[in-house]
């Protein structure tokens, strides 16, 4: 999906380190093994397939250990070893970034794909106090079972070899739940989730919304970036609906 950039002088204010299995937060400086480390921008990954901005909230330590950085990711997610005040920070921080960078005011719709994640809705609602525009979370939904597909034709045509194209229907099957009756995406790998077809679609709840949001300015928000799987199959429902001004926010890429 392209590198990450910073798109604005970076002036680096606090890091967040893990001592004794909890968070200290540095608000003097950053040291060089902080996991992460907030700053004046926001980073963006400029080729999304679609053409979309994608802005990532959190830059993470590049000298800093790839465990931690998963690690603290599972714990903001679902607020282990971290406290409120430390998570209500971070999000007001970042949201604040975002706001002064590319306005948030200026987005008709705010929506996000249902999860259940508790960050993800603290996240929306932060964002959603700093603009005008229609929040709707669960606009997007997964499709049912029998509308999702794997687009085998799709990698042949990319130059995937004979045991990689047929791996790809077990991998489906073994993505599927007991009863057939949800997907997820955790078992397949970043390059067997390229492959998946209608993995989404627009919450019937919100049908009548998505109807009048044609020539629409769209932020997208979810909490982590890591295929891309996810923010492109989003997109390209926006964009199957008339959307053309589409920007993505995701508080981490994985």
């Amino acid at each position: 999906m392209g590198n990450i950039k910073r798109i604005i002088k970076d002036v680096l204010s606090e890091g967040i380190k893990k001592v004794d299995g909890q968070y200290e937060f540095n608000p003097n400086g950053d040291n060089f093994d902080d996991i992460i480390k907030f700053n004046d921008g926001i980073s963006s990954i400029t080729n999304n397939i679609y053409g979309d901005n994608v802005l990532v909230g959190i830059a993470f330590n590049s000298e800093g250990d790839h465990k931690n950085k998963l690690q603290f990711i599972k714990d903001l997610k679902f607020g282990d070893n971290i406290t409120e005040e430390q998570v209500n920070y971070i999000l007001d921080t970042v949201v604040k970034n975002l706001d002064e960078q590319i306005g948030l005011s200026k987005f008709d719709f705010i929506v996000s794909p249902q999860s259940s994640s508790k960050l993800n809705s603290k996240l929306m609602y932060r964002v959603g106090e700093q603009t005008n525009g229609e929040v709707i979370s669960n606009f997007f939904v997964k499709n049912e079972v029998e509308n999702i597909w794997m687009d085998i034709e799709k990698a042949k045509l990319d130059g995937k070899n004979n045991k990689f194209l047929k791996r790809l229907p077990k991998r489906f099957e073994m993505a599927k739940s007991v009863d057939n009756q949800s997907i997820k995406l955790q078992p397949l790998n970043r390059y067997e989730r390229m492959y998946l077809r209608d993995f989404l679609r627009v919450n019937d709840e919100h049908k009548v919304i998505s109807s009048m949001m044609g020539g629409a300015k769209v932020l997208l928000v979810d909490d982590i970036f890591s295929s891309g799987k996810t923010t492109n199959d989003m997109s390209g429902l926006l964009k199957s609906i008339g959307v053309d001004d589409v920007t993505i926010f995701t508080l981490f890429s994985n």
